[in-house]
């Protein structure tokens, strides 16, 4: 049982942090844990799970080695391959500054892929089986479950049930993600930031991130078996789920 963590970064419950071989995180209980913060966007309620992403380079030269102030991070190493997410109860979470209120992934996949763009049994892929993932909530999208930089996830035999976004996280105002924030900024920003727009509930795909899009330019890549959508490339596998009332 994991239950009532607070975190005020990313993982409220638990967190799989930087690269491993073929983990397990199987029935266990995870319930009533919350990632928040008022500054910056805090993702994953109940379980994270995060490749590592190394300083970024300037003039050849990774910044880390030089200074440690304002490093841009840098193409992630990935998760690891073979993560297996199988028969949890994700109950009662909550990422009030970001998103997946019970699951998310993020920075998946990384220089894998653009090692091996046609070649897609090198990627790393993290299969999430047979769970139970009920009554979370996320203050931006996916309160059910949120995936970015995630390329080769199979989701199958899974319930995601009465989970609840509200696109009301506080790092929506003033940012890029204004627009998708369920009332409008405080006056004066820019006018085209008042737009408003609901959120998904239960499972979303995010836009791949900068590093991960600049990495894959002129490369010809090869989807994975099942995925048709290779333009977004952040389609999972979806089989034999219930999404019911989020």
């Amino acid at each position: 049982w994991v239950c009532g963590n607070l975190s005020a970064g990313d993982g409220g419950g638990v967190a799989h942090l930087g690269f491993s071989y073929n983990g397990t995180i199987e029935h266990n209980s995870i319930l009533f844990n919350q990632s928040a913060n008022p500054t910056i966007p805090t993702n994953g309620g109940g379980l994270l799970i995060e490749g590592g992403a190394p300083d970024g380079f300037v003039n050849g030269v990774e910044c880390g080695a030089t200074t440690d102030v304002d490093c841009k991070p840098g193409l992630t190493d990935g998760a690891g391959p073979g993560l297996r997410i199988d028969a949890n109860l994700i109950q009662g979470n909550s990422a009030e500054s970001g998103s997946g209120g019970g699951i998310r992934l993020q920075l998946i996949n990384g220089d894998e892929v653009a090692r091996f763009p046609g070649t897609n049994n090198q990627w790393y892929s993290v299969d999430i089986t047979n769970n139970i993932i009920v009554n979370n909530v996320a203050g931006w999208d996916g309160g059910g479950v949120s995936l970015q930089d995630a390329l080769k996830v199979n989701f199958i035999n899974n319930s995601v049930i009465s989970n609840d976004s509200t696109a009301s996280s506080g790092t929506l105002f003033s940012s890029h993600g204004a627009p998708h924030a369920s009332v409008p900024p405080p006056a004066p920003l820019d006018p085209n930031s008042t737009a408003t727009t609901p959120q998904a509930a239960g499972l979303v795909t995010m836009r791949n991130t900068s590093n991960l899009t600049t990495a894959l330019l002129g490369l010809t890549v090869t989807c994975p078996t099942n995925n048709a959508n290779c333009d977004k490339l952040s389609n999972p596998l979806l089989a034999n789920n219930i999404f019911w009332h989020n």
